[in-house]
Formats: structure tokens, sequence, C-alpha cells
């Protein structure tokens, strides 16, 4: 399974928590545990910006993702919905 931790830094040379992240993000979301999984599984270590949630229960958000040695890399948008 994958773990949510403190991670490396990122931009800033601050420590990134992807748990505070993932809490803020995905606080109160009924598939909050499945988007968690998918979003740990994409990124190392991220930080995350929730731009709109659908009708659908879908989410919608921009990524932040840092490089092993703390470089930003490319920001992309995510969308996490249940696939049906």
């Amino acid at each position: 399974t994958w773990e949510a931790t403190t991670a490396k830094p990122g931009a800033t040379g601050q420590q990134v928590d992807i748990t505070q992240v993932c809490d803020k993000l995905l606080r109160g979301h009924p598939r909050r545990d499945v988007y968690e999984n998918l979003l740990l599984q994409m990124f190392e270590t991220f930080t995350a910006k929730k731009m709109c949630g659908g009708f659908s229960g879908s989410l919608v958000i921009r990524v932040q993702p840092f490089e092993p040695g703390g470089k930003p890399g490319d920001p992309c948008i995510v969308k996490l919905d249940q696939g049906e």
C-alpha cells in the first residue's frame, strides 16, 4: 500500500508534507482513499490545489510535482473521477 509521508524539499527548500497536502485537498471527499492512492502512485513529491469539483464527484486539481533534488517539474492538471 502507498503511504503519505513527509517528502524531500520542494522548490522553496521547505519540506513538502504530503499528508497535509492530501488532507487539505481531499478532506471530506467520499473517494478520498482511492484518489490519494492514485496521486501517490503518480507523483512522489508534490503540492496540489483544487481547481473545481464536478456534480458527479469528480475533482480537478493542479499538481506541482517536484523532482528528487527539489527542482519543480512541469505542473499538470489532473482530473479524478469514479470512472464509470
